[in-house]
This record gives C-alpha cells, sequence and structure tokens, in this order.
C-alpha cells in the first residue's frame, strides 16, 4: 500500500476558452471540476495502476466533502482531518491557442498545530502496512515551512520510505530529512539548485546532485524531453511519445503515481521510469484535464523510450 498526504487540496475547476483575453468578457467553451492536490491525484492514478492506497491531509466544508466522497466512490480509502473554513478551489484557465494555462490558487483554510497533531495520528497506524508515504504540494496558511521534514523524519524512523514533491522552501527543509524519492520538474529543481537546467546532461547533473545531498532515487522530469532519474549507481534517461496535450494538469502526479506503483511491485528504477512515463503523458493527452486510465497507461507505455546514461 501507499499512503498519499496532501495538506492543502483543492478542488480544480478547468475552463477552456477560445482566446484567453485579460481585463474583457471571455466566453467558456467547456467546463470540468475535479478534485485536486498532488497526493489526491496520486491516489487515483495508484488505483489505476492496481496499487492499493489512502490519502490523508486536511479537507474543509462542502468542497472537502467533495474530496472526500469522490474518492471513495472510486473506492480509494480516506482518512481525512477535517478543519474549519472550505477547502480551496483552484481554476485553470486552458487557451484553446496552446500553451501553458493560466492558473489562480487561494491559499486554502488555517491548519493548526492540535490539526497537524491530529494527521500524525492518522498516519501512524498506517505505516505498519504502507510501502510508501508520499507528501506532496503547497502548504495551508499556519504550517510551518519544515513540515514536511519533521513528517518525513517520523515515517523514517518507523522504517517507511518516504516520497516528496513540493518547491520552494518546503522542498528546501524536506530535504535535509532525505526523503527515499523527489521528482522536481525543471523549473523547480532549477529554483532548488540554484542554476539553469536546459540539457539532459545538467538534468543527470541535477539528480546526482540531489543524490549526493543524501536522496536515493531523484528524478527531475524536463516536460517533452522527457524525465531523467539517478540513484548513486545507476542513471537513466526515459522519453514519452509525443502526444496531443489536452492538458498538463496532473501530469507531474501521475508520472510520479507510476514511478512509486512500479517500484511497490518490485521494479527496478529503470523500469518505474518507463511506467511514470507512460502515465504521465497518458494525462497529458486525456480529455477535458482528466488523470490518465489504466488502459491509456497501456497504450503508451510500448511507445516509451528507455536509455542508461551511466
Amino acid at each position: 500500500m501507499i499512503v498519499t498526504v496532501t495538506l492543502n487540496p483543492a478542488v480544480d475547476r478547468t475552463l477552456w476558452v477560445r482566446s484567453l483575453a485579460p481585463g474583457d468578457t471571455n466566453r467558456v467553451l467547456r467546463s470540468v471540476m475535479d478534485p485536486g492536490g498532488k497526493g489526491i491525484n496520486m491516489s487515483l492514478v495508484l488505483r489505476e495502476c492496481g496499487v492499493q492506497t489512502t490519502a490523508l491531509g486536511f479537507i474543509a466544508g462542502h468542497t472537502g466533502q467533495f474530496i472526500k466522497t469522490y474518492l471513495e466512490n472510486r473506492g480509494i480509502a480516506t482518512s481525512f482531518v477535517e478543519v474549519k473554513g472550505e477547502t480551496r478551489i483552484n481554476i485553470a484557465v486552458e487557451d484553446a491557442g496552446g500553451g501553458p494555462p493560466t492558473t489562480l490558487h487561494e491559499p486554502g483554510p488555517e491548519v493548526g498545530m492540535e490539526d497537524l497533531r491530529q494527521l500524525w495520528d492518522r498516519i501512524r497506524p498506517l505505516l505498519k502496512q504502507a510501502q510508501f508515504i508520499a507528501f506532496g504540494g503547497s502548504l495551508p496558511p499556519g504550517v510551518p515551512n519544515d513540515v514536511y521534514a519533521t513528517l518525513i523524519r517520523n515515517c523514517q524512523d518507523n522504517g517507511v520510505r518516504a516520497i516528496l514533491d513540493a518547491d520552494g522552501t518546503p522542498l528546501m527543509a524536506g530535504l535535509n530529512a532525505k526523503p527515499y524519492l523527489v521528482k522536481p520538474n525543471r523549473a523547480e529543481a532549477e529554483r532548488l539548485l540554484g542554476r539553469s537546467i536546459r540539457s539532459i546532461e545538467d538534468a543527470a547533473s541535477g539528480a546526482l546532485e540531489l543524490v549526493q545531498r543524501g536522496v536515493s532515487f531523484a528524478v527531475i522530469s524536463m516536460g517533452v524531453k522527457g524525465a531523467v532519474g539517478a540513484t548513486s549507481e545507476e542513471v537513466w534517461r526515459v522519453r514519452p511519445p509525443v502526444v496531443t496535450s489536452k492538458s498538463t494538469v496532473g501530469s507531474g502526479d501521475s508520472m510520479l503515481a507510476g514511478i512509486a506503483a512500479a517500484l511497490a511491485k518490485g521494479a527496478g528504477v529503470g523500469d518505474a521510469l518507463r511506467l511514470g512515463a507512460a502515465a504521465g503523458a497518458a494525462t497529458a493527452a486525456s480529455p477535458d484535464a482528466g488523470l490518465c486510465t489504466q488502459a491509456e497507461i497501456q497504450a503508451i507505455y510500448p511507445q516509451v523510450h528507455l536509455e542508461r546514461l551511466r
């Protein structure tokens, strides 16, 4: 089983417009609404990969109940801590002309230290069953920047390997706890390492630096160029096929879920990268900003190219 923890989940609403015009009226062509947040997305894709998963985190109000019900209706166990207020709504505006979406993210409800203690009380009983525990996403108001480091140390002290997918200060602080796996994208890795990453060689060097900092398996995703994964003994590059991208929302989370699912089933790091690339590409090609299905992953998997760099 893989446990996911999303401290600041969201309801993601994606709007499609013909051509976004800032400062003017925009007619929406269509819209969809789904639960969001890195761990939430991971649990949904882990389920498609045939891996048992439990989703934890903080939820609030009607939007929080929407997330809980959505997951449970899809066979995913949940153990959320309920807090005051309303779970945030994130809006993504997809322009039919192409390019990345314009996003508007709310901060989320306030979370206090007692709420964090309750969360740990929910996590602790699951550690005996968990192969991995994945932490990801932004932090809600009231939560200290080193929260991931604290949670990761607690989990790894109990023998469970931790996965971290975050950005900025929470990621930098979380690295001090030496999580088993991290997966920044190119921009996140540049902020983390303080240098430009333009080529696959740059990504390989960056992933190896993260391994030297204590991470066991570091992956840097490079969009259409694929991704590089490194351990102390191996460096791999993976390249998915070119797909017609409907939306990039959730692609990185899907990739991480595919990697974690493969590792949980005993795959090596190269094969784990390959499944991750297939899941990420399948989500990018999925209609209406949806996450990938098992059938979509299986269709793309044979087309993913895997290469050992060292």
